[in-house]
């Protein structure tokens, strides 16, 4: 069946589409046209209600109105595609241009571990799976947190006042505990919360890592990070690591949960396929797997 995709381009302060936005909008066009689909891009801004002629919406990042765009377009019954920034960033292939892609929201949570995949494209990134991290003593926690647009696309309320609660979570576990906040990088609006630590966008994660008992998110691509370098994670949302990470707090702040070796790296496995290129939506490949997983999880 021929798909009709539209593609809010957001745009930039002088009121231009984003040109790396639009970049990835066109090569979805090329790559889509081979199959029979056809992608139209128009400026976020245009948005007033889900378009009776259109099958899947994409937006970039939970920026703008995409999360307005995002509601609108499911409550009518219809697919979204969201693209954002790589899922594996600082630890190797940034640089290669690579974008991840999530259906029906921010997270591929809902198509990355339907079907088993193979090692080769998770092999290509040649990124080092590190042994589970093991502490003389128990190290600190880490707490990464989101935008308050994040906050506010899945109904967390105020990110600070999110970020408070969940220490408050892990000081009735740990009294003691030496407590790290970490807000997302890019948000100017984060406030130091009493009796921790803030960690900024100076501070390498990883650096940061080597001392930590868990990383806690909600859903930072942080904790993949953490998973591959062999810390433990916690969860609490429809994050990529979810399938290796605990996720609840009470249960698993004392003695984090970390799945087997071999567990892991079918998960690492499966997650190749949840990032693509400019380049592998250009030719098809990356839309013709897409494709079939929007079909596969209607």
């Amino acid at each position: 069946m021929s798909l009709r995709i539209r593609f809010y381009v957001s745009i930039d302060s002088s009121g231009q589409m984003k040109e790396r936005v639009l970049s990835v909008a066109k090569s979805l066009r090329d790559g889509a046209r081979a199959f029979g689909d056809e992608v139209k891009f128009v400026h976020n801004g245009d948005f007033s209600t889900p378009g009776e002629d259109v099958d899947v919406a994409c937006c970039w990042g939970i920026i703008g109105n995409s999360s307005e765009i995002v509601s609108a377009y499911l409550t009518a019954g219809k697919r979204v595609l969201m693209f954002d920034k790589a899922l594996i960033r600082r630890l190797g292939n940034e640089r290669q241009g690579h974008f991840r892609v999530g259906i029906d929201g921010p997270s591929p949570i809902k198509y990355l571990m339907r079907t088993q995949k193979s090692w080769e494209r998770w092999e290509s990134h040649r990124i080092e799976m590190k042994p589970r991290q093991m502490l003389e003593k128990r190290g600190t926690i880490v707490f990464c947190g989101s935008s308050q647009k994040y906050c506010d696309f899945y109904g967390l309320g105020d990110a600070n006042d999110y970020a408070e609660g969940l220490f408050n979570q892990v000081r009735d576990k740990l009294c003691k505990a030496d407590l790290i906040y970490r807000p997302k990088p890019s948000w100017p609006g984060f406030r130091q919360i009493q009796g921790t630590k803030h960690s900024g966008p100076t501070q390498n994660l990883l650096q940061l890592l080597k001392s930590a008992h868990v990383l806690i998110t909600h859903g930072s691509a942080a904790a993949i990070e953490a998973i591959v370098s062999g810390v433990p994670a916690i969860t609490l949302g429809p994050c990529a690591a979810h399938p290796v990470a605990g996720h609840s707090i009470a249960e698993n702040i004392m003695d984090p949960f970390f799945v087997s070796d071999e567990a892991r790296w079918q998960w690492a496995c499966q997650l190749a396929w949840c990032q693509f290129t400019a380049d592998e939506l250009r030719s098809g490949e990356a839309w013709q797997f897409l494709k079939g997983e929007l079909e596969a999880t209607a």
